[in-house]
């Protein structure tokens, strides 16, 4: 008869919980260690597996969109962006959004982001 941790593997590997598996051992001797209530436990479990998901689901995404060259937040140089004319009159509750769109040129097959802006009242 399995051990209750060899129970547990066993059904995260049947309902696809691979964080669970993986840190199973080391999850319950934490738990043990700072003597947390079974609630805590059970919701630091799916918290982890969670994060986990989120993370890989993001990771995904990326993946998927093949994007020709990956451009990252942190390296971009606000200076370097076109000047926006913002009419909005000092002291209003309008705030201006700024995206970034993604374009490729057909011709060149050249990549580059085109900034897009959306004014909207508060």
């Amino acid at each position: 008869m399995p051990t209750a941790l060899e129970a547990v593997i066993e059904y995260s590997k049947e309902l696809k919980l691979p964080m669970i598996r993986k840190h199973i051992e080391e999850y319950v001797q934490e738990a043990m260690q700072q003597d947390i209530s079974y609630e805590e436990f059970l919701a630091h479990l799916l918290q982890k597996e969670c994060d986990a998901r989120r993370e890989a689901s993001r990771y995904n995404r990326i993946r998927l969109a093949e994007f020709t060259h990956k451009k990252y937040l942190e390296d971009l140089v606000v200076g370097d962006l076109p000047q926006m004319n913002n009419t909005a009159p000092t002291g209003s509750r309008q705030h201006t959004c700024f995206c970034l769109l993604w374009k490729m040129d057909p011709d060149t097959g050249a990549s580059g982001t085109v900034p897009l802006h959306h004014t909207a009242r508060r």
